[in-house]
């Protein structure tokens, strides 16, 4: 049973793997990404959980770093700048 499950969340990781786009390297750990639209599927942004937590000490620079993400994800999808999407993008 453990092998089944053990198959089945790698081919799981695989595809989901296959989806994202960006320029992933050995240096950073990308904070999100994004899924084209296709197949009559939406667009999505996808924010990663962990690594998003572990760069962030409360509440309030966690919500601030997601909504980071999120504006360069959407961002990207929409071929614009951060500052277009949200132009208070980059102030502190």
């Amino acid at each position: 049973m453990a092998a089944a499950r053990r198959h089945r969340l790698h081919g799981a990781r695989g595809a989901a793997a296959g989806r994202f786009r960006g320029p992933w390297n050995d240096e950073a750990v990308p904070l999100g990404g994004t899924v084209s639209a296709r197949d009559g599927r939406r667009a999505r942004v996808v924010v990663y959980r962990r690594p998003v937590e572990i760069r962030t000490k409360g509440r309030d620079e966690r919500a601030a770093l997601v909504h980071e993400v999120v504006v360069e994800q959407v961002a990207e999808l929409l071929g614009l700048t951060p500052e277009t999407v949200d132009p208070r993008y980059g102030e502190d």
